[in-house]
């Protein structure tokens, strides 16, 4: 009985020693938890992100950083800190609802490079708005046999201030290339700008801002696609050997020439019909070099379909330096910048000249509003307003710098963009016309060594213009 009581006493002391340690072990967890919460709150830890701020997780082997723009744009750069090269190919982002957006990157990696991408969509268009984008980046190890990559990680944060007509990069053309009218493809993730001085056409990745492709022996001064994007119609000339006019229309997925179009005078600035039907080809006197013969006066139309010609029209002094279709496909606008210096108005029924509208300086770009009750037309300086009804200049609207060499629109056409040409050496500028108020409200300027901004185009979300410079040799990346 005495054993009995004694195994209890003890039984007793040991509940109570480990009820003692257990109390004690969580003491001292509730102690550090609690050590730990006012640290990490004296470092703001659980303060949500300030304006602007951004942090990455995951990316093992790189180095990231991100910042959202105008646009919904992610700006993100990746740093490679591995040894080995790695190519990214294609992203895939999953935004804070959960849809998924699919990018490609198409850039090389070579160990201990960076390079910044502009990821489309991937941010709220906002300021002070929080963002969460899951990412995941499929590629492959070109040192491998090409071994199959992935890159899993998230950037996060809150947008901060955005400004617009900020310019981002500049991407280098071939010395002396000569950019001339660039075009942006159906999906719109690339951008092909012909370089008319080296006779090659440089493809760019809107995504990764960098050239993924080279096209040579090409001397195109201008680019339109078929409204299914399958077919590239691309046409100019070549003051080397063999000399003479070129076109030709390549199929965009092989890079192949699938046919040479002969008997054309010098092209300009092709354009295609709304309904992708037809193709306007506006012909210029060619110049003593080339192999065409001087009495070559007329504007092509070509059928999209069999690739042959629909009409020709033919004139003394009708030279044409672009054109421009209305958006009902009733009448194309042609421009004349050499003899007459006129603006014809051409029926698309007959392809006749149904009136000329004469009193220009050098007209050049045209461009329909989305309803096509204006036109708007470049003269030199000035940004010329016709009213499609009564065939009649409404509006003349001076610019400050000289030469206005093409005409661009934002996707809601509230605002157009004008790149310039200057005559003498001076600053590369854009003007920003507002359509509502029916003047320049603002100006890009681009830097002193760029003054002949030649060609313009807008990415197909309208956030980023694509400006070529005829002089600098650059394709400039300017948010809008």
């Amino acid at each position: 009985m005495k054993v009995k009581k004694q195994l209890k006493k003890s039984s007793f002391r040991n509940r109570v020693q480990s009820s003692l340690e257990y109390l004690s072990v969580y003491a001292l967890v509730i102690i550090i938890i609690s050590v730990s919460i006012a640290v990490l709150y004296s470092l703001n830890f659980f303060a949500p992100p300030t304006v602007g701020s951004s942090f990455s997780a995951g990316f093992v082997g790189f180095q990231t950083q991100a910042e959202c723009v105008v646009g919904s744009t992610l700006i993100t750069s990746f740093t490679n800190l591995q040894k080995i090269p790695i190519y990214f190919g294609n992203i895939n982002i999953t935004l804070s609802n959960d849809s998924t957006i699919v990018e490609p990157l198409d850039y090389y990696f070579s160990p201990g490079t960076s390079h910044t991408f502009f990821l489309q969509n991937a941010c709220p268009n906002s300021t002070g708005k929080s963002y969460l984008d899951r990412i995941m980046i499929y590629g492959s190890e070109p040192d491998s046999f090409n071994a199959s990559y992935a890159l899993s990680g998230s950037l996060s944060g809150r947008v901060g201030a955005l400004s617009p007509y900020k310019i981002l990069e500049s991407i280098a053309l071939p010395a002396g290339s000569f950019p001339t009218v660039n075009a942006v493809t159906n999906n719109g993730y690339y951008i092909w700008q012909p370089n008319q001085g080296t006779s090659t056409v440089s493809i760019i990745n809107v995504i990764s801002a960098s050239v993924v492709k080279t096209l040579t022996n090409m001397p195109v001064r201008s680019i339109v696609f078929s409204k299914n994007g399958q077919l590239a119609f691309m046409a100019g000339n070549s003051p080397a050997s063999p000399r003479g006019e070129w076109m030709a229309v390549m199929n965009t997925s092989t890079y192949t020439i699938i046919k040479n179009i002969s008997g054309i005078c010098d092209p300009q600035i092709l354009a295609m019909s709304y309904n992708g039907s037809r193709l306007i080809i506006p012909g210029w006197p060619p110049s003593p070099v080339h192999n065409v013969p001087n009495t070559c006066d007329r504007l092509l139309i070509l059928n999209t379909s069999s690739l042959n010609f629909i009409d020709n029209v033919s004139e003394d002094g009708f030279d044409v330096w672009s054109a421009e279709e209305s958006p009902n496909g009733q009448y194309i606008y042609l421009s004349s910048t050499n003899n007459n210096k006129t603006v014809s108005i051409m029926n698309t029924q007959s392809y006749s000249i149904t009136k000329n509208l004469t009193g220009f300086v050098s007209p050049e770009p045209i461009l329909f509003n989305q309803n096509g009750q204006d036109v708007y037309i470049g003269d030199g300086k000035f940004l010329i307003e016709i009213s499609t009804s009564s065939q009649s200049i409404v509006d003349n609207v001076s610019f400050t710098a000289s030469a206005i060499s093409g005409i661009t629109s934002s996707p809601s056409y509230s605002y157009l963009y004008t790149p310039v040409c200057t005559s003498s050496t001076g600053d590369g500028v854009i003007g920003i016309f507002d359509t509502a108020s029916n003047s320049f409200t603002n100006s890009i300027n681009l830097g002193v060594y760029n003054h002949c901004m030649s060609y313009a185009v807008l990415t197909k979300n309208g956030n980023f213009l694509y400006a070529a410079s005829a002089s600098g040799n650059f394709v400039f990346i300017i948010s809008v």
